[in-house]
């Protein structure tokens, strides 16, 4: 796929694919985007974040990012959480989690979100926002949503470690007191089939506001999808 990054230096875009590539100004890089991205190839930011994400595959937590919802009352909550892949043919991002969980509820009663992903080694930020959608056991897809999220779900599953299958077996989070130990050691679950509290949560992403914190000045582009939700503008900024 294309990999592009703004070079912090200078202020423009290089092709990665090629290490002769002629250096191009930011607003010719962004004109070019614009196009390529109404062709159907990847996103502009979507390259920038799986370049990010190849850049610091070197550290483990480089696939985690906070996600912060909205409680029924209005106060925000916020936790950290793993990056499990994308949603194929598509821009939407997925991470897994107990579908007895609190954020449910949050997702149930304001769908609105933002990742907050921050990368050391390339000293990046990104701030997604957009709608949650949770897939889990009585999912049933709508037309307007992607064909493979119930399937999706179970592959997610099988792909987990035994460890983390077995979670899903613990009893009820946040009850107290907490159960005895043997309850949690003895826990088992199918490494085929998903239980009931097992649940997929799909980002659909609206905004992006990307920080390149390297350089001086610092670079920041805002990605905005358009109302039709068929293209996407990309804005530089001040930092």
């Amino acid at each position: 796929s294309l990999e592009r990054r703004a070079m912090s230096h200078a202020g423009v875009y290089r092709d990665s694919r090629d290490d002769n590539a002629t250096e191009v100004p930011y607003p010719e890089a962004f004109a070019q985007d614009e196009a390529v991205g109404a062709q159907g190839a990847k996103t502009q930011w979507r390259n920038a974040l799986e370049l990010a994400m190849k850049s610091n595959k070197s550290q483990i937590w480089s696939k985690w990012f906070q996600l912060a919802t909205v409680r029924p009352d209005g106060s925000p909550a916020n936790r950290t959480v793993v990056f499990r892949g994308f949603v194929e043919g598509s821009d939407s991002l997925y991470i897994v989690t107990d579908s007895r969980s609190k954020k449910i509820g949050e997702i149930a009663s304001n769908p609105w979100a933002e990742i907050a992903w921050y990368f050391t080694i390339s000293r990046e930020q990104f701030r997604i926002r957009g709608k949650l959608q949770v897939v889990g056991p009585s999912f049933v897809a709508a037309a307007s949503d992607h064909p493979n999220l119930a399937s999706l779900r179970v592959s997610a599953w099988q792909e987990m470690s035994h460890g983390a299958r077995n979670g899903f077996a613990w009893p009820q989070p946040g009850d107290a007191p907490p159960a005895p130990a043997e309850v949690f050691s003895n826990a088992f679950a199918s490494p085929t089939i998903p239980p009931d509290t097992f649940s997929i949560v799909v980002m659909e992403p609206t905004d992006i506001d990307h920080l390149i914190l390297k350089g001086t000045p610092q670079k920041r582009t805002l990605h905005t999808k358009s109302d039709s939700g068929s293209t996407w503008l990309s804005t530089l900024c001040n930092p």
